[in-house]
């Protein structure tokens, strides 16, 4: 029966939080960059990978009106969840009670950057490759107690697995470092003198499938004649004052201001907090130093370590899951303590981690709809109601005034939360041919054509329809 709760829970909680991209209609800049492919994402889609390209090639074949991103933004539900039900069971094989097991999960499903995979149809294969990292994690460690054929056969199959996920998006293909930390905390006492070499051989198999994706894919764009455009020198810069600050605060946005403060103070909190907490388990238990070094210092030094090196990282929340995963496994083990654990749990316990759990979903709720679903949804409804009501026949020409303030992208604009189609006079093009197709699914009428043009706010044309899109 509790198993069957744990489940519903998985499923129920994270619904609770992202119903809106469901019941609003609207798209992200890529989205409407994907609905009809354009120049522009044969110049920079390359950049997150040959797989990643294809795979939203492919996804977006059959996706031809802004309603039906609401399936896409589906799929990657679907995946988010796959991925907190498979830490779910790795976690609690390992030892790990169901209950705290079901917090971890819910927590990881909850952190800013699947907000962005829920929100952003076009991001999905990013949630695909955290999936395949997991279930690579999963066959090494199902065969890791055995030696022999069966051992070699599981630690291949985990190669090819976090291969893989790092030809979908490189970034999460560290996903399986969220379970690493979480057993590593777990490893009971008859296991524990075999740590440190457990956890190198989970981390050597994980940079085999990540080096020979990065070396395979490297040789692949430059063929291409597609460059890497990140500098080390700008990845370290991102890395220190954006990536570690955003990821150890949990689940809180903060990409500019004051919510940028408040999100770099609460991830020192949280780190503080948990040294503290290593701290005392390590005077009351001396494997306890080793087990809280492994499962936090050293995957966020892998995590760093593949932000720099990696080909063609990119910046942003879409980027830092695992990082985010990390965190959600220290606090919770703050709660539920090291190694092997009593079956008989305290009151606060519980408490302890039913606040956590909501603290999630309130943050996960307000800002997918404050940030993400509302800003969009009126852009779109903004555009679309302008062209239904415009009189459109005969040769016309459209000029899209965008904010003069706006930083327009040339490229592919990065999953961000404050992202919107007013920054990309591309998206805004594709933007008004959905909301054109809207209105005229049958095709435009007979002797009719529409030229278009983007610029930022000005006097009109003489004889032009005029569209202001503004940035909400």
């Amino acid at each position: 029966m509790r198993t069957r709760l744990c489940y519903l829970a998985l499923l129920i909680l994270p619904l609770l939080a992202y119903w809106p991209v469901f019941t609003h209609e609207f798209g992200s800049p890529e989205d409407f960059l994907r609905l009809n492919a354009t120049d522009v994402l044969a110049a920079d889609g390359a950049q997150k990978g040959i797989v990643h390209g294809a795979l939203q090639d492919l996804a977006f074949h059959s996706i031809d009106s802004v309603p039906l991103l609401a399936a896409l933004r589906g799929l990657s539900l679907l995946l988010v969840v796959l991925c907190g039900v498979a830490i779910w069971q790795v976690t609690e094989r390992a030892g790990w009670s169901e209950i705290d097991a079901t917090a971890l999960a819910v927590g990881v499903m909850l952190l800013p950057a699947p907000q962005l995979y829920a929100a952003w149809a076009a991001a999905w294969p990013a949630a695909l490759a955290a999936l395949l990292s997991l279930a690579a994690f999963a066959a090494t460690e199902s065969e890791l107690e055995v030696g022999g054929t069966r051992r070699f056969v599981g630690m291949l199959g985990g190669a090819l697995l976090y291969f893989g996920a790092a030809m979908c998006y490189f970034p999460n293909a560290t996903m399986g470092l969220v379970p690493l930390a979480a057993l590593t905390l777990a490893r009971s006492l008859r296991l524990s003198h075999d740590l440190k070499k457990w956890f190198a051989t989970h981390v050597a198999v994980m940079a085999v499938g990540l080096i020979a994706s990065g070396v395979l894919e490297r040789l692949l764009m430059e063929g291409a004649g597609v460059g890497d455009r990140t500098q080390i020198w700008g990845r370290l810069e991102s890395l220190f004052t954006f990536a570690l600050p955003a990821g150890w605060a949990a689940f809180l946005v903060g990409e500019h201001g004051s919510t940028r403060g408040v999100a770099a103070a609460i991830g020192v909190i949280i780190a503080v907090a948990l040294v503290a907490i290593a701290r005392r388990d390590a005077r009351a238990e001396t494997r306890a130093a080793a087990q809280w070094g492994l499962a936090l210092g050293a995957t966020t030094a892998l995590f760093c370590a593949v932000a720099v090196f990696a080909p063609n990282w990119q910046g942003g929340y879409r980027a830092l899951w695992p990082l985010g995963g990390i965190v959600v496994v220290g606090l919770v083990s703050a709660v539920r303590g090291v190694g092997e654990q009593p079956a008989r749990k305290p009151v606060w316990h519980f408490v302890a981690l039913s606040g956590l759990i909501v603290v999630g979903v309130l943050a996960a709720g307000a800002q997918v709809f404050s940030l993400l679903v509302s800003p969009l949804e009126q852009e779109w409804q903004s555009l679309n109601g302008a062209v239904l009501r415009a009189t459109i026949a005969g040769d016309v020409k459209v000029q899209l005034r965008l904010p003069a303030d706006a930083v327009l992208t040339a490229g592919i604009p990065e999953a961000r939360f404050d992202a919107r189609v007013a920054q990309s006079p591309a998206a805004a093009v594709q933007m008004f041919s959905a909301a054109l197709s809207d209105r005229f699914s049958s095709g435009l009428p007979k002797g009719t054509k529409v030229h278009v043009d983007v610029m930022p706010v000005a006097a009109p044309a003489s004889g032009t329809l005029m569209f202001e899109l503004k940035k909400f």
